[in-house]
């Protein structure tokens, strides 16, 4: 993480996917495949994937759909500019190749402005 004394930015590039629970079920292995691919074919940092818990006892989309954040780091800007203008076209349409049409997906960037950990020796 990013400390006070650090002069280069981080960005994070998210990706949050709204998969419907079959077709997640059916291509779980490639798409988290997928996910590493785009570290390691585009000189990211670091992947951080996440599933979505549900919190909420009145929403049952949960049942239907599996939520997806991937949250890939990058040192360089330029590192995310050349993926969006060389390979994002590339590696979205192998999406579409796999997942159909049966998904939704947003996307953002993000710049590290502050990291603070607590010194608390909490139980988390």
């Amino acid at each position: 993480m990013k400390t006070p004394e650090q002069s280069n930015p981080i960005f994070v590039y998210e990706v949050n996917l709204t998969i419907e629970i079959p077709i997640f079920n059916q291509h779980k292995t490639w798409l988290i495949e997928h996910f590493h691919d785009m570290v390691t074919k585009n000189n990211f940092m670091e992947l951080k994937l996440f599933f979505v818990k549900n919190t909420d006892p009145t929403n049952d989309e949960y049942l239907r759909y599996q939520k997806i954040v991937a949250q890939y780091y990058i040192s360089d800007y330029k590192i995310l500019q050349d993926y969006l203008e060389k390979q994002s076209k590339k590696m979205r349409s192998q999406v579409i190749e796999k997942l159909g049409y049966h998904y939704s997906v947003s996307r953002r960037v993000f710049e590290l402005a502050e990291t603070f950990k607590s010194t608390s020796k909490s139980s988390l």
